[in-house]
């Protein structure tokens, strides 16, 4: 994903709801691993259990 799209996606990320976020984390394309990283280090801590879940 370019960067000013990311940036946009990132800030919509972090203002989603848990289920949200889980939702654009599973269904997103094009976005490379150092910007997986860094939904990761977005995602609320406590929730990660619910992540794991989804992608599996």
């Amino acid at each position: 994903m370019q960067f000013n799209e990311f940036r946009q996606f990132i800030s919509t990320f972090q203002e989603a709801s848990t289920e949200d976020k889980i939702e654009m984390y599973c269904t997103s394309v094009n976005l490379t691993e150092e910007q997986y990283m860094q939904l990761l280090r977005t995602f609320p801590p406590g929730d990660i259990r619910k992540l794991e879940k989804a992608l599996y």
